[in-house]
């Protein structure tokens, strides 16, 4: 008896699945300290506080107003966190140009926003 296309595939994906989870099962923690998720997360909590600032913001524009005069916008001084932005991010790689932009994961001198808008991006 000879197995169909079909049935060499569905095998291919059996097998493979196995060996997945064998890999995940016995080899886990090896591959996350691979990848550098060796450590725990910090986590900071939100306060209230943290927005204290944006009371002080301009209101928002009418919605039957189009926008005009936006080139050469500037970031108001006020309005900002007193703490680094926490930007969460998963495996798509369209993260990646904002990870290059900021000169790594953490906050540093040589992070783009911090140059250009005086921010820092954790």
């Amino acid at each position: 008896m000879r197995l169909t296309a079909v049935g060499k595939a569905f095998v291919t994906i059996v097998i493979l699945g196995v060996l997945a989870f064998a890999v995940w099962y016995y080899k886990a923690d090896a591959i996350r300290s691979w990848a550098g998720a060796e450590g725990e997360v910090k986590r900071e909590a939100v306060t209230q506080r943290d927005f204290e600032s944006l009371k002080n913001a301009p209101s928002d524009p009418d919605r039957v107003v189009g926008a005009s005069g936006v080139t050469g916008a500037v970031l108001a001084s006020s309005g900002k966190l007193s703490r680094a932005l926490v930007v969460g991010i998963n495996t798509w790689a369209g993260h990646a140009p904002g990870i290059v932009f900021n000169g790594g994961m953490d906050p540093n001198s040589a992070s783009g926003y911090k140059q250009r808008f005086a921010l820092d991006v954790k």
